[in-house]
């Protein structure tokens, strides 16, 4: 009777741990899909919320760091709204602007800007340059277009004296060997130093 007794007892702790396993593998499977159900219900909601600022031309850069618009989406949308008719307001424009980012309406204009790049050394006693950056034989003149011999820093006003040493302003971009600029007009800053205001376009 006692052997008997033990084994039952034995039987029943066995089945209630496997029911014990049961429900606990049960929790953990429906918490997992709760989790899973609200975040994509979440994902959803924001996925929303991305499309009506987009049509509503609202949002901005912070729409387009999220990498959830592409510029040809945004595009279209645009061209519906413009032929359904609806005038967009200079806020609406704006906010059209700051969706398509700064990079893309960019590169839809030519570039008309204008630097200071350095052209070399030139010996008026010479008459001849002792060093250049451009093709040159002779100092430029206004309207020429030169071509570049090396890579060139592009700043954004010329080098100011700062007692033994040049200060130099702001570099904005990098003309690359080959390429051909126009000349706005010259400047020289020290003894045969000669520098020219250029734009690329």
């Amino acid at each position: 009777m006692a052997r008997t007794s033990i084994r039952e007892e034995l039987m029943d702790g066995l089945r209630n741990a496997s029911i014990f396993l049961v429900y606990a593998a049960l929790i953990y499977v429906s918490l997992a899909i709760i989790f899973r159900l609200s975040r994509k219900e979440k994902m959803v909601q924001e996925g929303l919320t991305t499309q009506r600022d987009v049509s509503l031309g609202t949002g901005g850069p912070r729409v387009v760091a999220a990498g959830q618009v592409a510029g040809s989406v945004q595009m279209a949308e645009v061209g519906q709204m413009m032929g359904a008719g609806q005038m967009m307001g200079a806020g609406q424009m704006a906010g059209v602007g700051q969706v398509m980012g700064v990079d893309q309406m960019a590169g839809s204009m030519p570039d008309t800007s204008s630097y200071w790049v350095y052209l070399g050394r030139f010996s008026r006693k010479l008459n001849k340059w002792t060093r250049r950056n451009f093709e040159l034989s002779a100092l430029p003149v206004g309207g020429q277009r030169i071509l570049a011999l090396t890579d060139l820093f592009e700043w954004d006003q010329l080098p100011c004296s700062g007692g033994n040493d040049w200060k130099k302003g702001m570099i904005m971009g990098l003309i690359p060997s080959a390429e051909r600029v126009w000349v706005i007009r010259i400047q020289s800053i020290s003894d045969g130093d000669y520098w020219a205001l250029i734009r690329q376009q």
